[in-house]
């Protein structure tokens, strides 16, 4: 094989890296196909996969580009002339890489989402489950399946203990280690909010570090704001999933944040009711307008409704 075929494999097969953690099926069926035109095709993606690994490691060991850059040169001087130039082009990539990425990506990162109103459920390959309430996203590791972050929204997760591989989830500048439980998660603009149902998680922010067991929440605002913790009724964690919506003296503009997920619909909370508080339950598994009929009783509001959705007023302010 000719150095410059040798040279445009290499250069191909390090394109095909780079591109595969966010491909979509026609790429994948472009790779495939690429895969199997040549028997060399493979053989070059392997040996860009080992040089890439190597060079994954010498950039995790050395705090700097020029250590990285002087490991190259040394292996220039143990290796044949033939791995030099696969390892000399890896390295080239892995540092291009660390240059915009900070270091070689070590994850195969994927989003999930649902639309407004809409709920899903995942099972992981570790066979943990997640199910997603309405406007959410999660983004996942195909290389790590005991990892998740919740980038907005809320999710149920249901989480097999595994004290060796701890499932963890990122939620900005926070993050929670689970310890085998059941748990809700709600991220929006208030804040924070977790729920945990059954076992115990650990909640980490900011220095701060917050174990819940069964029947105890948390809402972390951000910022300078105090974690608070509650109590709650573990029968009520993520009761969304059953259609009902239960609080304990939540405020309203929680209330409404979460009728908003739920129901696929907006609903704009007038600014004079945002620290009212609500205890009860609201049933939203309904038409929007038969859950806002109720919810205009429950919550003691005026109800009305627009081209920019649903408004939730003091008494005799409907109509203004």
């Amino acid at each position: 094989m000719t150095v410059e075929r040798n040279d445009a494999l290499r250069d191909a097969a390090i394109g095909w890296h780079m591109r595969l953690p966010e491909a979509d099926a026609a790429t994948w069926e472009a790779f495939a196909d690429w895969l199997g035109a040549d028997p060399a095709h493979a053989a070059a993606y392997d040996e860009v996969e080992l040089a890439l690994d190597e060079a994954d490691a010498a950039l995790h060991a050395a705090p700097t580009v020029v250590e990285v850059q002087a490991l190259a040169a040394a292996n220039d001087d143990e290796r044949p002339a033939r791995r030099r130039q696969w390892i000399g082009g890896a390295v080239a990539a892995a540092l291009v890489l660390a240059i915009g990425f900070n270091a070689i990506p070590r994850s195969d990162p994927y989003t999930v989402q649902t639309g407004p109103g809409e709920t899903r459920a995942l099972t992981l390959a570790s066979g943990d489950r997640i199910e997603l309430n309405g406007g959410s996203r999660v983004v996942l590791d195909r290389k790590d399946a005991r990892f998740a972050s919740l980038e907005q929204g809320e999710a149920a997760f249901t989480i097999r203990h595994d004290p060796a591989h701890p499932f963890a989830l990122e939620l900005g500048d926070a993050r929670i280690v689970d310890l085998g439980t059941v748990f809700n998660v709600a991220r929006d603009e208030a804040g924070v909010r977790v729920a945990v149902a059954e076992g115990s998680v650990r909640y980490e922010a900011g220095g701060d570090t917050v174990r819940l067991g069964a029947g105890q929440a948390l809402s972390d605002a951000g910022g300078s704001a105090a974690i608070v913790t509650a109590q709650t009724d573990p029968a009520a964690v993520a009761a969304w999933r059953q259609g009902r919506l239960t609080y304990s003296g939540a405020t309203l503009a929680q209330v409404s944040g979460d009728l908003a997920r739920s129901l696929g619909v907006a609903v704009v909370l007038d600014p004079s009711l945002a620290d009212r508080s609500f205890t009860g339950t609201i049933r939203v598994g309904r038409d929007p307008a038969l859950v806002m009929t109720d919810v205009a009783a429950l919550l003691d509001v005026s109800v009305s409704h627009g081209a920019a959705g649903w408004r939730l007023l003091p008494h005799g302010r409907a109509n203004r």
